[in-house]
């Protein structure tokens, strides 16, 4: 499959499911700010708050098979964010 970065979320969770790297790229891209604002509400620093976005991201790759599409899948990555945030304070 061919990914572009306006790509659906349905097709983009399906990349990531097959580890394809574009995939991972473009999800990462499509939620980046609005994920980044949330974990500089628990840190001090941009840079302590990309850390912890990028931390939070690979467990949203590695994890990404528990995702049930009965839910938000922005507020499924946003709960692991938020989790990450508090594991690092």
């Amino acid at each position: 499959m061919k990914f572009k970065p306006n790509s659906s979320d349905a097709d983009l969770i399906l990349g990531c499911l097959q580890k394809d790297r574009l995939a991972q790229k473009y999800l990462y891209q499509k939620y980046f700010g609005k994920m980044l604002g949330i974990s500089m509400r628990y840190t001090g620093s941009r840079e302590e708050a990309i850390e912890v976005l990028n931390n939070a991201f690979f467990k949203v790759f590695s994890k990404i098979d528990q995702y049930r599409p009965s839910g938000s899948f922005p507020g499924w990555i946003s709960r692991i964010v938020k989790n990450s945030a508090i594991d690092h304070i």
